[in-house]
Order: structure tokens, then sequence, then C-alpha cells
């Protein structure tokens, strides 16, 4: 009975009522018609009645599978495939509608495609997600017309999938060859003196005039009988430890992505780089809660790990304690490390309070601390007002841009370097700086 209400009557079979009630109007004027306009009817059904034998003779004259990566990439395009079979030896129409997650906001059909008997075909289509997590395709469903086109049959085929939906992974490719070629901004700036030591050991040797009398190990002068000193080198692979806020301050959206989601995405591909630079890159995301921490790393899993970090990170909808992070830091990283905070702050007050967190992170650290501009409100300044709501609006809007460039002067004034950044240019401009500060041998 169920198979019975899966067939839909389509322009075809309605034309051809319709065509049948206009001869029978006919008839009444003009008898001679009568027959004509019963012949049609008599036609009509026949070829409806072989149009649903055609359709409803097999229980499934058409399969469908759906092909997809495990792992989609977010704010990037993903490709779908849908192989589609026609198990009748005459042709069939087939127009489909695939039920993707709830996310992708996708209503319409996937495409229209015409089989010949036997044959197979794919319908390709792309699904570009705006948020990380598991989520669960549902039912292929496809209306299949045969040549006649009267009636339609709907039919429904379980093809339930999975997907994870991970940081913007396909990104990498596109910064992967840059990262031995480009020589960054770097390439035209000064070498200046290093801040602080970043030293490694290297071996216990005898001492020699001229050592630093502060690198003597006495544990070793005791057991040898003669003065010992610790050698140390340069290290060659520094820490850089991307410290995300995943509090509600970064929970606002642009271009289909909240702030966390582009930190997130930025994050990734900054650690690929860094990697690809010798240097050991490593997390820290903070909240209200306990911190999430994975140590910096140049092991060869390390990207893994930080692609799994991120994964499972989510917005925490409290706001974020600073006080908790900087005690966090001086207990994980106690070397000095260049550490880049992706935050927000929306008026000076709001960076006041946690001022002196940041000099204390910044005094014992490299910090480069990441805020971001909104471009919606810098569209609002531009132009003419036409009337006094307008006015409103324009002088609002200039004043939030003046607190957003007041941050930045007063995270500059206390030796902070602060890239106030839209979320669209966010990953260049953090490579861009992390190239520059490494040419700069400021760690």
């Amino acid at each position: 009975m169920k198979r019975f209400f899966d067939f839909i009557p389509l322009r075809r079979f309605y034309a051809s009522l319709g065509a049948v009630a206009v001869l029978f109007v006919l008839a009444y004027m003009y008898p001679a018609l009568y027959g004509v306009a019963r012949g049609t009817l008599i036609l009509t059904l026949f070829v409806t009645l072989a149009d649903y034998i055609v359709l409803f003779a097999r229980p499934r004259p058409l399969t469908a599978e759906r092909r997809h990566a495990a792992r989609f990439s977010n704010g990037d395009p993903n490709p779908v495939t849908l192989e589609l079979c026609n198990r009748l030896s005459l042709p069939l129409r087939a127009t489909v509608y695939d039920e993707v997650p709830d996310i992708f906001q996708f209503r319409h059909s996937v495409g229209r495609v015409e089989l010949s008997g036997g044959e197979s075909r794919q319908l390709r289509y792309v699904l570009t997600p705006g948020q990380r997590g598991m989520f669960r395709f549902g039912r292929i469903n496809i209306l299949l017309q045969s040549v006649l086109g009267f009636i339609g049959r709907f039919q429904r085929q379980e093809a339930g999938g999975i997907i994870h939906v991970y940081p913007s992974f396909q990104k990498l490719k596109a910064y992967d060859l840059n990262a031995l070629t480009l020589s960054g901004p770097g390439g035209h700036l000064k070498r200046v003196r290093r801040v602080g030591t970043t030293m490694e050991f290297d071996q216990i040797r005898a001492y020699v005039p001229g050592d630093d009398f502060r690198f003597i190990n006495w544990a070793a002068t005791a057991r040898k009988h003669q003065v010992m000193v610790n050698q140390y080198q340069d290290e060659q692979a520094q820490s850089v430890y991307m410290i995300i806020n995943n509090s509600r301050v970064m929970h606002m959206p642009f271009d289909g992505l909240s702030l966390l989601d582009h930190s997130i995405n930025s994050a990734l591909v900054t650690s690929h780089i860094v990697l690809q630079r010798k240097d050991r890159p490593g997390l820290l995301s903070f909240s209200a809660g306990p911190p999430r921490f994975l140590a910096a790393s140049a092991h060869n899993r390390q990207m893994t790990r930080i692609l799994d970090h991120l994964y499972r990170l989510e917005t925490d909808r409290r706001e974020a304690d600073y006080e908790r992070l900087y005690v966090y830091i001086q207990k994980h990283i106690p070397q000095r490390s260049l550490i880049i905070l992706y935050t927000n702050f929306e008026s000076r007050v709001a960076l006041e309070r946690v001022l002196p967190v940041l000099r204390e992170i910044n005094r014992k650290h490299v910090l480069m601390l990441i805020y971001f501009k909104n471009e919606q409100v810098e569209k609002l300044r531009e132009g003419k007002a036409p009337d006094l709501t307008a006015v409103h609006t324009q002088v609002m809007a200039e004043q939030y841009l003046y607190e957003k460039e007041a941050i930045r002067h007063i995270l500059k004034h206390h030796g902070i370097m602060a890239l106030f950044v839209t979320p669209s240019g966010l990953t260049i401009e953090v490579l861009n700086s992390y190239l520059a500060i490494k040419a700069r041998h400021i760690i």
C-alpha cells in the first residue's frame, strides 16, 4: 500500500486530463466530439497505467550510493559524489534530492540526469561547512520518470553516513610550497639584538680562561676536582605556542565562520609553517575553566595531534580567565617562547582589565596578540548619511573604530606586538609576522 502512494502525477498527466475535460465540455455543444473525448480519456488512463507498471514493476528500479571523504575541511568546498545505476532496460529520468546535514542549509535538488537502460552515471556537488563537529547524512530521495512522463515515482533510499568536520586542512597544501620558498617580509629586515636568552645545553667541559663564571657546574667540579663549566649552544628550534581564547567573545560570526573557527584555521596553518621552518608548534586554549594544553614538539605526529586538539575545541559562553592562563603558562611553558594569542577586545575597558597579565606574559615570552576588525562596522562609517538615524549610526561606528585603534596604541605603548586584522586576512598576516620575528631573531 505504501508503494501505491509513492507515485506523483506530473504535468503531462494533468494536461491530458485538462484536454479530456475540455473535449467533454465541447461534446455537449458538438455531440460528434463525444467519441473523441471518451477515446482520449481511455488513452490517458491506459498510458498512465503503463507508466505506473514501468516505474513500479521492480521494488528499486534505480540504485544510488553516496561517496565522500570521512573528514570535511571547515570553511572549504568538499566534494560529494552520488553513483546512480538504472536497473531497468528502459530509459529513466531522475531528479535527486540528498538529505545533507542541517548545518549546510542545502534545500534544493542535487541535479537531474537521464539514464538509458542499464546505464550508470555520477552526480557531483560540493558542501562548504561553517561549523566543526560530527554530522550525519540522511536518505537519498529520487523522483523517477519514464519517457512517458505521466507520473513519477518517489524513491527513498537509506544511505546514512557520518562526516567529521575538521579545521581547514585543505589550506595546508596551499601554504606548503610557500613554506620553503617564501622569504617573507623578513628578507629586508635588519637583524636586531636578541632579547633574553635562548640557549640549550650542549656538554660539560673543563674551564678555560674567558668562560662565564655563571656557567660553572659545581657538582661536576667537586667530582672531577677541577673547575667544570656547562657549555651551551644557540637553540636551533624555537617553541611557538598558538593560544586561543575560546570564550564568548570569539562566538561572533564573520564570512560564515565564527571568530573561533577563523582562529582555529589560522592556528592550524601557522603550526604547519612552524614545523616547515624547523620550529616546535604547541597549542593552548583557555576560557573560564582549566586550559587545554598540547606541549610544543617537532615530532612527526605533532600535526595530527594539533588537528585533533583543534577539532574538539568548542566555544565556552563564559568570560575568559586570563589570571588562570598566566599561572598555567608559568607552570607549563618555562622556556622563553613565541606566544601567538588569538583573542578579541571590543573596548579599552576590556583590555585594561587584563593588561597587567598580558604585560607579565610579554616580559617572560615574546607575545603577539591578535584581535579582529569588524568590516561591517567599517562599511557603516563610509558614505553620506541621508537622515538623522544614519548620522547617529555613523557616529557610533566611528566611536567603535576609535576604541579599536586605541587598543592597538595601548598595546604598542606597553611593548606588546598587536595584529589588528580582518578575519579573511588573518592567516597571511600571522604568517608574515611570524616570518618577520624569525628574520629579526627576536626569539
